[in-house]
């Protein structure tokens, strides 16, 4: 099986994703890990002296011409008419250009870029994922089956997601938890995207809906999908869990995500790397919180894991 790692990523994440890297590295996983960015930040990747497993891919060679055309224009209006022609769109699903920026456009990616590369199954890492333990990619795959991974909970964390997905897959909603029952939220880090299943997911989706697969996707509001959901939904409702095994990651990976969360960033760094069971940490990616403040405590933290690798 050819496997590699995915991550979407932009300028601004450029020392996110350096940091994850590292990480990576740090942890013993030699998977090569393919970075598409975009188009107009690919000078700055290119010439960030990242390693050799790297490979980088602009953005223009991934989306749909119409997107990635739609998406530099849209680059080209002032910041406060993109925030207000954003926010028209999220409430109102006017200004379509809208939808073809930030993480839509990683959605996007997603989920054509095992397709478009040639890779059997990539296991999508956004820029602020870090892997705080020894090599766990291998309990990804299995022979020809890939895991699908989700969040054991009593509830689904994000209705309209779950409901957006049983929509544009013509499904009925899944019910609510019985007493005492797991549901699997698919919202997760790290996630795997198998080929033959988003092959099928897109003719899927064309069926349902009469469009092209990504012009159904974009032509829901803003922030009403995620590719997780969608994903998830398809491989276990429509498709039986093809080639595919289920694996709960709750309990390996931790985030900091709240203000209060960031507020003990340190502490919770330090938590996560300490616990043998912990796999993954998401430092969730913000403005207002600069992953530069973390770093020097994060690679203390992985020159930490390197013995361990030996």
């Amino acid at each position: 099986m050819r496997l590699a790692l995915l991550t979407p990523t932009y300028g601004p994440d450029l020392a996110r994703f350096q940091l994850s890297r590292a990480s990576i590295l740090a942890s013993g996983c030699t998977l090569e890990h393919v970075a598409v960015v975009q188009s107009e930040d690919y000078a700055a990747f290119a010439a960030a002296g990242l390693d050799d497993l790297v490979r980088l891919i602009p953005s223009s060679e991934v989306l749909p011409a119409e997107v990635e055309a739609g998406r530099r224009r849209f680059l080209r209006y002032p910041r406060p008419l993109q925030k207000l022609m954003r926010s028209l769109h999220k409430r109102f699903g006017i200004f379509p250009m809208a939808a073809m920026m930030g993480w839509n456009v990683q959605q996007l990616v997603k989920l054509s870029a095992p397709i478009l590369l040639g890779y059997d199954a990539m296991i999508s890492m956004d820029s602020d994922l870090l892997v705080c333990g020894r090599d766990p990619f291998p309990s990804f795959a299995r022979e020809e089956a890939v895991a699908l991974n989700y969040f054991g909970d009593q509830s689904y964390w994000h209705p309209h997601w779950e409901q957006a997905a049983s929509d544009l897959l013509g499904l009925p909603p899944r019910p609510a938890a019985e007493a005492g029952a797991v549901l699997r939220n698919y919202v997760v880090h790290p996630f795997v995207f198998a080929r033959a299943s988003l092959l099928a997911l897109h003719q899927h989706i064309e069926q349902q809906s009469g469009l092209g697969w990504w012009q159904a996707l974009l032509g829901l509001k803003l922030g009403t999908f995620s590719e997780f959901t969608i994903y998830g939904h398809f491989v276990e409702r429509v498709q039986a869990m093809q080639n595919h095994f289920a694996q709960d990651l709750k309990s390996r990976t931790r985030w900091i995500y709240t203000e209060e969360d960031h507020r003990n960033a340190a502490q919770n760094i330090s938590a996560a790397f300490a616990d043998a069971a912990s796999d993954f940490l998401v430092i969730q990616s913000s403005r207002h919180h600069p992953v530069e403040a973390y770093e020097r405590l994060i690679r203390a933290q992985l020159a930490l894991l390197r013995p361990a690798q030996a």
